[in-house]
């Protein structure tokens, strides 16, 4: 009888270790399928899915972590497209309550506002981020909501809004280690609407006034990027050699100099491109 028991249990054992992986693709098939209804624009039905994600996910399982994360930052906007803005808001509360991921919550931040341009609703996402501060000015994510409504005014064009956004940021926050990425965020937002005056500014404040931040590294990367852009060779190379000669330990530095170097290839420069691949293989040889 004994001997049947264990029996049992170890059946019963064997049928949960059978059921995770499968809990698993469960998961996974859900988000697959709320992706493509939301590329399908049948934003309704992909919100259950992406509902289905996140009750389903397993907290304790690294991949269903990240497809939850996934999900939440995909919510939003799902709620935005069917004109349920309350209920955006408050999946867009969820997230940042969430998730505390330093370098991955500004851009799900960053990416909702771009999301919702795609839709024409760059001002109601825009809006959320507003109401959310005015409902809570001292909210823990506070300096990542004014950088989206920063990100949102450079999309509806509004430059002053997005200059008092961004003093605020100064004011308030620039003892907070997540301040220069909140305005390397926005600067980000102008260079890629082609607003590369505007972005440098902005990346310049970064780089004098927050150098040693992890990220800083990637706003002196913006300073090389658009002055290329505004055919300003002589502060291109000026930012460039700051950034070999102050950053070079940078985890970062191999990827951005290539970065670099497809710029400099696109805008007809081969031999300043080569000599920057040249450098990555010679001081990150360790680099893929």
């Amino acid at each position: 009888m004994r001997s049947i028991s264990t029996l049992k249990y170890a059946g019963i054992f064997l049928l949960i270790l059978l059921a995770a992986p499968f809990a698993l693709a469960d998961v996974a098939d859900d988000m697959k399928e709320a992706e493509t209804l939301s590329k399908a624009g049948k934003y309704g039905q992909a919100e259950q899915s992406y509902q289905n994600v996140i009750n389903k996910a397993d907290p304790n399982e690294a991949g269903d972590i990240e497809l939850a994360f996934q999900a939440r930052r995909r919510l939003p906007l799902a709620y935005l497209a069917t004109d349920r803005q309350p209920q955006a808001q408050a999946a867009v509360m969820d997230m940042l309550a969430k998730n505390h991921d330093p370098p991955r919550l500004p851009h799900a931040v960053h990416e909702i506002v771009e999301e919702a341009k795609k839709l024409d609703l760059t001002l109601q996402a825009g809006q959320i981020y507003q109401n959310i501060l005015t409902a809570q000015p001292q909210h823990p994510q506070a300096v990542w909501l004014k950088m989206g409504v920063a990100i949102a005014n450079a999309h509806l064009g509004n430059d002053s809004a997005v200059d008092s956004t961004l003093q605020n940021i100064i004011a308030q926050h620039a003892e907070d280690d997540r301040a220069a990425e909140a305005l390397g965020q926005a600067a980000w937002a102008y260079r890629k609407l082609n607003k590369n005056a505007q972005a440098r500014n902005v990346y310049q404040y970064v780089v004098d006034n927050w150098p040693d931040k992890d990220r800083a590294i990637f706003s002196q990367r913006g300073l090389v990027l658009c002055s290329l852009a505004l055919d300003d060779d002589a502060a291109a190379d000026a930012a460039l050699q700051k950034l070999l000669a102050e950053y070079d330990g940078s985890q970062y530095m191999a990827e951005i100099v290539r970065n670099i170097a497809g710029a400099y290839s696109k805008k007809g420069k081969a031999d300043e491109a080569a000599t920057l691949h040249q450098y990555v293989v010679d001081k990150h040889p360790e680099s893929p």
